[in-house]
Order: C-alpha cells, then sequence, then structure tokens
C-alpha cells in the first residue's frame, strides 16, 4: 500500500518565487519610466507579465509536479494570448502608419 503526501512547503522556495515576482514587479516599474518607444515598452511590459504568469502557474499552483500534458495544456494558452495581442498591436501599428 502506498502512500502519497505532498510533503512540507520549503520557505526558501517561497522566498525565492516572492523575489521573483517582486524583480519582475520592479522591473515593470523601472520600465515604465524608460525614454524609449512606446510599442517596444508594450512589448516588454507583456513579456514580463508572461513571466510573472509563468511564475505564478508552475510555483503557486504547482504545475510543476502535474502531467507534461496538463503542464502544455495550461501553457498553451498563456503563450497563444500574448502572441495574438503582439499581433493584433503591429496590425494596429500597420493600418495607422501604411506600407512603406
Amino acid at each position: 500500500m502506498s502512500v502519497t503526501t505532498n510533503g512540507p512547503r520549503q520557505s526558501w522556495s517561497d522566498a525565492v518565487v516572492y523575489l521573483v515576482l517582486v524583480t519582475f514587479t520592479a522591473m515593470e516599474i523601472s520600465l515604465v519610466g524608460l525614454d524609449v518607444e512606446r510599442a517596444l515598452r508594450i512589448m516588454a511590459l507583456v513579456g514580463l507579465a508572461i513571466g510573472k504568469a509563468g511564475a505564478l502557474l508552475i510555483f503557486f499552483m504547482r504545475l510543476r509536479f502535474e502531467s507534461a500534458t496538463l503542464r502544455f495544456v495550461a501553457a498553451v494558452p498563456i503563450a497563444l494570448a500574448p502572441a495574438f495581442a503582439i499581433v493584433l498591436m503591429l496590425d494596429a501599428v500597420y493600418r495607422a502608419v501604411g506600407p512603406r
């Protein structure tokens, strides 16, 4: 008879996750103040948001302990939604600026 237990959560792992999330947030806040092109700033903020979402999925939803299929099912929408958003933003810029 096998008994499955989750075991105690490691406090250092939680601290690392919180530091990663705080780092992502600090990068987002500092990125807003930079003097760069607006489209580049938006794409960088979207990338940081994807990173934060990935960290939340992996650590707090415990996806690292799930099967590969479930991880794939969770990762596909996270990857496709920003890709669609970037394509739509590029389309809006193309329509506004026009062909060169």
